[in-house]
């Protein structure tokens, strides 16, 4: 099932993570912040491809750790077609 999140962007919600078309593919995607633990995972089913990152500290997002790692992600199945 996907849900609309906001009208005007191609971002969708499923039962267990969101979804969004890319040029690579359907990329399915959750994080989650408790604080001091912090989740991230980023999946290509078509490509089977992906990776899962659980810490237990609270700079994962804010030291732009996830954000380099999904640009190298994106480089790393873009080197695959």
């Amino acid at each position: 099932i996907e849900m609309p999140i906001f009208p005007d962007t191609k971002l969708h919600r499923s039962l267990l993570s969101f979804t969004k078309n890319t040029p690579d593919g359907l990329r399915y995607f959750h994080t989650g912040d408790n604080g001091d633990f912090q989740a991230w995972t980023h999946t290509y089913l078509e490509k089977k491809f992906g990776i899962v990152i659980l810490t237990n500290g609270d700079n994962l997002f804010s030291s732009g750790f996830a954000e380099n790692l999904l640009v190298f992600l994106q480089e790393s199945i873009g080197k695959q077609k």
